[in-house]
């Protein structure tokens, strides 16, 4: 009876241990927003900074990605503004400043750079909380012979 038991337990643990499956992100790139899955099942953001919450290195890259996004969205708003102010008084027949082509091309550029900063932030953060699920663990059954018997070994 007793080796009935042990031989249960020793069952379970080897079921238990096939059975894991990794919880990987894939991301999909939107105009408005990214798409998040884990697992073929969307996700929302909040759910993402929770999972990135568990993998250190993959959160340093996820917290550098939301800097580079509210510096995307700074840059943005202050494009099109200027955009718009020197477009206006080009219609009016009015010379703009100088200065109002300078921030609207410098926002520009800082605009394209932070949105592809963040876009490989995020990119870096995924990739490093999927290579965690990369280790398999593999499990296997040994046999073994020595004075006391023969028998069998878990080999990890």
């Amino acid at each position: 009876m007793k080796n009935m038991l042990i031989l249960s337990i020793f069952a379970l643990f080897l079921v238990t241990i096939n059975s894991l499956k990794a919880q990987e992100i894939t991301q999909f790139i939107g105009v408005i927003e990214n798409q998040y899955y884990v697992d073929d099942v969307r996700v929302k953001g909040k759910d993402i900074n929770q999972l990135m919450l568990n993998n250190a290195a993959a959160n340093l890259h996820w917290k550098k990605a939301k800097t580079a996004d509210i510096v995307f969205g700074i840059s943005f708003a202050v494009n099109t503004v200027t955009s718009l102010v020197v477009y206006d008084q080009l219609l009016r027949d009015k010379t703009p400043a100088g200065g109002l082509y300078a921030l609207a091309i410098g926002s520009g550029i800082i605009e394209i750079w932070s949105g592809i900063t963040s876009l490989s932030r995020k990119k870096k953060a995924i990739l490093e909380y999927n290579s965690g699920f990369d280790k398999k663990e593999k499990v296997s059954l040994v046999p073994l012979g020595n004075q006391n018997g023969i028998g069998l070994a878990l080999k990890f």
